[in-house]
């Protein structure tokens, strides 16, 4: 078992499950999102590593618009939006122990990861 990822933590709040909410732009269809964020060589550094489960605890689960992890101490729901123009709209649902603005940054990371896979490859 993983410990908690107290990048994202105060101290005394690692503890508290939280839901926190967070939504963005991203410069990728919804499909390269959705397969970003499913993909198990990416999962570990834009959720796993950040909120403590392991990468086999995860169950995901992507039905386009939605996207669903689900591991022990926690959940996250992805709603993938087309946004025009080869983009997307993003809205992330976490349930997990952290801080209440835990989502807006696993969002980021998630972000991340789809520019560096979009523009390598």
């Amino acid at each position: 078992m993983n410990a908690t990822d107290h990048r994202f933590a105060e101290p005394g709040q690692e503890d508290t499950v939280q839901t926190s909410e967070a939504a963005r732009g991203f410069s990728a269809l919804p499909e390269i999102v959705a397969n970003t964020a499913t993909d198990p060589d990416q999962v570990r550094a834009w959720l796993t590593d950040v909120v403590g489960a392991g990468p086999d605890e995860l169950r995901r689960e992507a039905d386009l618009p939605h996207v669903r992890l689900e591991w022990p101490r926690g959940s996250a729901l992805l709603t993938i939006t087309g946004a025009g123009a080869g983009a997307s709209w993003v809205f992330l649902r976490l349930t997990c122990r952290g801080t209440e603005d835990l989502a807006s940054r696993v969002l980021d990371r998630l972000a991340d990861r789809v520019d560096e896979n979009f523009t390598t490859g």
